[in-house]
């Protein structure tokens, strides 16, 4: 389909486990965390000078900042009781044209998957490419093209490949000298703009 480009964009992120649940392991299995009581964190102070403690908080490394743990023989063997697995979901994207520079396309729902939250979202941010022939100004397309003396003054006839695999034919009549830094535009074959239909 012309003005239509489709992107597969390759995701890798944390899927939750059907298999149990999301607790990583057998029902039961899961306990709080003695080393932090489940709060996830540790506090530790330290002594930095006569009458001055730092107060310091670092991730639990026994439960690794869940607050829970869970005993290796219970644990989930596909996600070893992290709750979550590391997979690559591909996504579909269609860029449609006349789509701005800097436009944000937003997968809802597709990003990482934390249990007893709601998966994050997916957000892919459109850059123009830099194209050898033409440059874009908004909705606009402009290219240079250099003419001789002679083409300038007694005209001349040119075939331009637009980005859409159109041939456009260029003609400019005898008689109508083209000056310099001159545009020629061709308002039959703008892109697109969506936001003005």
């Amino acid at each position: 389909m012309r003005g239509l480009a489709v992107r597969e964009y390759e995701n890798n992120q944390n899927g939750s486990v059907t298999g149990d649940f999301g607790v990583g392991g057998r029902t039961g299995s899961v306990i709080t965390c003695q080393g932090c009581r489940g709060q996830g964190f540790k506090v530790t102070f330290k002594h930095i000078g006569p009458n001055m403690m730092q107060q310091m908080q670092s991730t639990c490394p026994d439960c690794h900042g869940d607050g829970e743990v869970i005993n290796e023989k219970d644990a989930c063997k596909s996600c070893k009781g992290r709750k979550v697995v590391k997979e690559v979901k591909y996504i579909e994207v269609n860029i449609d044209k006349g789509m701005r520079d800097n436009e944000r396309i937003v997968f809802r729902g597709e990003g990482d998957q934390l249990p007893g939250m709601e998966p994050g979202d997916v957000v892919i941010v459109l850059q123009t490419k830099p194209h050898e022939v033409f440059h874009r100004d908004g909705c606009n397309l402009y290219m240079t093209h250099t003419v001789s003396l002679t083409e300038a003054l007694c005209g001349f006839e040119m075939v331009l490949k637009h980005l859409d695999g159109r041939d456009l034919v260029i003609r400019e009549v005898p008689g109508m000298v083209i000056k310099p830094r001159e545009y020629i535009i061709l308002c039959a074959v703008l892109m697109l703009n969506l936001y003005n239909k």
